[in-house]
């Protein structure tokens, strides 16, 4: 079964309570975070230890291949 890519828009508490969704589900995967503020998206990916791309950017998100999904 395919792995789906998930990216999660926002870096508060209710993305924390995606993530753990995310993390729980077999065949998906988080595969970006979308974020106003960068500096502050990379400090929440590095609390939840999370490694992948942060944008800023909406469209620069939707334009990665690997996103599947996206929850907002």
């Amino acid at each position: 079964m395919k792995t789906y890519g998930v990216a999660i828009v926002g870096a508060g508490n209710v993305a924390k309570a995606h993530l753990m969704a995310v993390r729980a589900t077999e065949h998906a995967e988080t595969v970006a975070l979308g974020t106003r503020s960068l500096a502050r998206g990379q400090a929440w990916a590095a609390e939840q230890e999370l490694d992948c791309p942060i944008y800023s950017d909406l469209s620069e998100l939707l334009a990665n291949d690997e996103v599947d999904i996206v929850i907002l």
